[in-house]
């Protein structure tokens, strides 16, 4: 992976293995730590996806910034986390760090909390304290509980599917016997077309092509579930 790698791709200060997040993430504050001569200060962080990292990932870089930032004695006033600069899908992220000044620091964060109507920017931005870490497990009830009744056809539906789904576990052997036989039969009929296709058969799809073909077990459940749905919210 690169680091340092330009938002219209330009290439990076340097090319190393792929990191673990932690790892990254220590990398590339401890480069902008160095150049901005940050030692025990008050800053703001900014940490963007910069195309195709998945929410959940993002997260994950922002607890490893919270866990580096209260090693190195940096006191985070505020947090912005989201996609502000992008390349399409690129994948990876960036990390901002904005050194308050000691004299200022008090206008900048005002103005850094004025209200703004940019769809992109955070409402409110978070600040990394002890008192702002939530533990799941004190807030989230043991067991989920529904909010409303069902109506007679919703819960003949809910039966159905409790019924459906003791089936399929109940069947488990057989259908993994049939998932076996039938992903040796898929694979053979791929090597068949992909044979045709180099032999210059256009009747057939290219082997590239068939490498990109959906499980077709995941879009039928994927249909059915979309078809479901729009029954299930008008009951």
């Amino acid at each position: 992976m690169e680091i340092g790698l330009g938002i219209h791709g330009e290439p990076g200060a340097r090319t190393v293995n792929q990191l673990q997040s932690r790892a990254t993430v220590a990398e590339l504050l401890t480069t902008v730590q160095k150049g901005l001569d940050i030692t025990r200060t008050n800053l703001v962080v900014m940490v963007n996806n910069l195309g195709s990292t998945t929410s959940m990932e993002l997260q994950v870089i922002v607890h490893d910034v919270r866990q580096y930032c209260v090693a190195q004695q940096l006191v985070v006033e505020r947090v912005a986390v989201g996609s502000f600069m992008t390349a399409l899908d690129m994948s990876g992220f960036s990390l901002t760090l904005w050194k308050l000044s000691e004299e200022q620091a008090t206008a900048q964060l005002g103005w850094l909390d004025t209200p703004v109507t940019a769809a992109a920017w955070p409402a409110r931005l978070g600040r990394f304290t002890d008192d702002n870490v939530v533990d799941v497990h004190d807030v989230a009830p043991a067991k989920p509980s529904g909010a409303s009744t069902l109506t007679i056809t919703g819960e003949l539906l809910k039966r159905a599917i409790y019924a459906a789904t003791q089936s399929i576990i109940q069947a488990e052997a057989d259908l993994t016997d049939w998932d076996t036989k039938a992903a040796s039969a898929g694979a053979d009929a791929t090597k068949r077309i992909a044979a045709h296709d180099a032999f210059g058969r256009t009747s057939y799809v290219g082997e590239e092509a068939v490498k990109n073909i959906p499980d077709p077990g995941a879009m039928a459940v994927a249909i059915w579930i979309q078809a479901l749905v729009p029954h299930l919210q008008t009951e």
